[in-house]
């Protein structure tokens, strides 16, 4: 695919709310809040939004500049997502002896962006659990630019369809395969297809595609799924994958009610918020559980990653310039 031109996408503040959905239902699954007992799903859409924005960003640079600066690229995820991390696993060391045993086991692993396979191969590894699905999306981006430079040689659209199919083919060997739960849930082999899925969207969209669908229908099958309803086994999270492509898709259409202010407001914290909160629920409700503890649980969280949000993140979250249509010099915000 030769360089050609692009629209930059830009800001778009759905997006900010949709994470925000995904991290608020994890955390009330985590706080065993009544009702969210799929909420471990929303990581699903956040592989899904994950592999659309970092396949579109880079194919607005290949269509600009017709290469991927690699470093750049992983300079970009390191600003990111380090210095948060890095906070986490500080905190965990520092009150590591009111945290469940086996989370000195996941220091190391953490910051090495491996502890999805710790978690598949060796065993649990307590208050440092939850990176596992940072580990997934680093080890999957370690490769998927590379992978871009070949996909760049396809139409726009059968890129779309190479994604979608070797997405369908992840989810079929998790079904059928006979692994065990720790290895289907962890592996970043059995858990790429959501990423994927969200690639295939981005190359979709970028070729011209259009989706006729009402909002509601995503965001049906999204509640229903963390909701439990209906559950359907490991093919669920192939089903909320697509579901939260779907929504994200009609999003980038205009979908007022997913411009709200406290929407977005939690959505740009979300990384912080998913981050901070599995530690703050194990040293709360390990030790007491109930209502109180569980509301203590969720106010804690959010609060957590506002402070992270305004002292950590916000730091490293700016590039030095980029300039607007207009030649006006604005901070450029990381994906």
């Amino acid at each position: 695919m030769a360089p050609t031109p692009t629209i930059r996408m830009g800001y778009r503040p759905e997006l900010d709310a949709i994470r925000a959905v995904a991290a608020a239902v994890v955390v009330l699954d985590h706080a065993y809040v009544p009702g969210f007992d799929g909420g471990g799903l929303g990581v699903d859409v956040f592989f899904a939004l994950s592999g659309f924005l970092i396949t579109t960003i880079l194919i607005e640079e290949l269509a600009e500049r017709g290469t991927i600066r690699l470093g750049r690229f992983y300079a970009r995820r390191a600003r990111r997502l380090l210095p948060c991390l890095l906070a986490v696993v500080a905190f965990c060391v520092l009150t590591i002896q009111w945290l469940p045993a086996g989370t000195e086991a996941g220091i190391v692993p953490s910051l090495l962006y491996f502890t999805n396979w710790q978690r598949a191969l060796v065993g649990d590894v307590g208050a440092l659990g939850h990176t596992w699905s940072l580990s997934v999306e680093e080890q999957f981006y370690l490769v998927w630019p590379l992978a871009m430079l070949l996909l760049a040689r396809l139409p726009r659209m059968s890129a779309a369809q190479l994604c979608a199919a070797v997405a369908i083919c992840v989810g079929v060997v998790r079904q059928v395969g006979g692994f065990d739960m720790d290895r289907a849930y962890n592996g970043t082999d059995l858990r790429s297809d959501g990423l994927l899925w969200g690639a295939a969207l981005a190359f979709a969209l970028a070729a011209g595609w259009r989706p006729r669908i009402r909002a509601w229908v995503p965001i049906l099958v999204l509640l229903v799924s963390f909701t439990r309803w209906v559950p359907v086994g490991r093919a669920e999270r192939g089903i909320v994958a697509v579901s939260a492509c779907a929504l994200i898709a009609v999003c980038l259409a205009g979908v007022a009610a997913l411009r709200a202010r406290p929407l977005v407001w939690l959505g740009r914290r979300s990384y912080g918020l998913y981050l901070w909160h599995y530690p703050i629920t194990l040293l709360v409700l390990d030790h007491h559980d109930g209502p109180g503890q569980r509301a203590l649980v969720v106010v804690a969280s959010v609060l957590a990653a506002w402070a992270s949000y305004r002292w950590i993140e916000e730091r490293w979250l700016y590039e030095p310039t980029r300039y607007t249509a207009n030649h006006e010099e604005v901070p450029a915000a990381l994906p």
